[in-house]
């Protein structure tokens, strides 16, 4: 398993949280998501390693954006 961290811009409330998990576990190969709006961040478990760029794109289905992998 891998361990992913992304900063992400524009998500400002819980609702927004659960928007992007939603969307983030489709994303085939994820495992677990987890965000935290206060830090601006969503937590990524999968079974390889991520392309950055699907993230980005799953995460911009959300609403947000990936400033960058942390």
């Amino acid at each position: 398993m891998t361990t992913t961290v992304f900063s992400v811009e524009g998500m400002d409330c819980g609702r927004c949280e659960k928007a992007a998990v939603a969307v983030l576990k489709t994303v085939p190969g994820i495992t677990k998501v987890t965000a935290h709006f206060p830090l601006g961040r969503i937590t990524l478990t999968s079974a390889h390693a991520l392309d950055d760029g699907v993230v980005g794109e799953a995460v911009a289905r959300a609403g947000f954006r990936v400033l960058r992998r942390l």
